[in-house]
């Protein structure tokens, strides 16, 4: 199926899945403005910058397709989300794109957290955490769970 738990994902992921997974995790917190993030293969940052190599999870050694998200100094505020997103234009260089971001959807009422990826190659994956069920194992995983948000990230890295 398009939507998988947490349960599920865990037991075959590839990169993308991996980092969405990960940037899930990693934002502990709610009510927090959404974090825009540039997607790099972990094996060409740890080229550039071999300082970097003891923050690198999962090493390049270890997954040598391990990509590294880098968060992004500005960041949309939740009103001019469009037009911040289509103000955009990635260098070559990146090779993907992400977003963390807190949404109310409308059926039912509800605050859902939402990690979505994109990468130049046409590959995505997003996250959506509810709060009222703020769980690991019941976070949503799916490729197509967001697609217009998915669209305009993709828009970002159109050549």
């Amino acid at each position: 199926t398009a939507v998988k738990s947490a349960r599920g994902a865990a037991a075959r992921v590839n990169s993308l899945e991996r980092l969405v997974v990960e940037l899930d995790l990693d934002a502990k917190n709610w009510d927090l403005p959404p974090r825009l993030y540039a997607i790099s293969p972990a094996a060409d940052l740890l080229a550039l910058h071999p300082d970097l190599a003891w923050t690198l999870s999962p090493s390049p050694g270890k997954d040598p397709g391990a990509l590294t998200a880098i968060e992004q100094e500005q960041n949309p505020s939740d009103e001019d989300l469009e037009e911040f997103l289509a103000g955009i234009d990635w260098p070559p260089e990146v090779f993907g794109v992400a977003i963390v971001l807190e949404r109310l959807i409308n059926e039912p009422s509800e605050d859902v957290r939402i990690t979505a990826a994109v990468m130049r190659n046409g590959s995505r994956h997003c996250a959506i955490r509810f709060r009222r069920y703020d769980f690991d194992d019941s976070v949503l995983y799916g490729a197509e769970l967001v697609p217009q948000l998915i669209e305009a990230l993709a828009a970002t890295l159109a050549d």
